[in-house]
Order: structure tokens, then C-alpha cells, then sequence
């Protein structure tokens, strides 16, 4: 099973006096839903990567997560400048039940 999320690479400027210089990484799914966050905040880092809610909150087609506004408007302002990509995520299951994510 296939899935499809949109990435975002946000670095601070060094304007950005709370968090100059940091790199923070996101995934978000449909309807903006946060599956991922790297970062030193702990209210917001998470990673929900899991075969659960990739199925869930993962575009079914690389078109539709192209039209998110994730992917449209990254935050490229004068205290972050971000770069989005669409990751392809497979589902997989190993024969005795279980099931994995693999990146593609």
C-alpha cells in the first residue's frame, strides 16, 4: 500500500533570536495532520510514522499531496526559510501479521 506526505525543511535565519541556526523537519498528512516533527520544543515534536496512521492520514495519490498547503506555501520568511518535498511511503506486511513502513 502506497502512501504519500509532504516534508518540510525549515532552517532559522539568524534574525530568528528563539531558535537561530536550528533545522526543525515535518511531515504532515492530509488535512495538514502533524505525523512528524523534529524539533527542540517538546509540546510539538512527535513521530506517529506508524503502518496506523500512515494508512490513515496518508495521501493515496503523489497529486493530491502536491495541493496541500504544506507543500504550496513553505514558510520562507525573514526569520525561516523552508524547502518541501513529497516522501512516498509503502506499506508492507511480513507474512506473520506484522506490518512495516518503508520509505521509498
Amino acid at each position: 500500500m502506497d502512501r504519500y506526505f509532504v516534508k518540510t525543511v525549515s532552517k532559522a535565519t539568524a534574525i530568528n533570536q528563539s531558535y537561530g541556526g536550528e533545522t526543525h523537519t515535518y511531515i504532515h498528512g492530509k488535512e495538514e495532520y502533524l505525523m512528524f516533527a523534529e524539533t527542540r520544543d517538546p509540546f510539538v515534536a512527535r513521530d506517529l510514522m506508524t503502518p496506523y496512521f500512515v494508512k490513515e492520514h496518508g495521501y493515496k495519490r503523489e497529486c493530491d499531496a502536491m495541493k496541500a498547503y504544506s507543500y504550496t506555501h513553505p514558510e520562507n520568511t525573514e526569520y525561516w526559510r523552508s524547502a518541501a518535498e513529497i516522501i512516498h511511503v509503502q506499506i508492507w506486511n511480513d507474512g506473520n501479521g506484522g506490518q512495516y513502513i518503508k520509505y521509498v
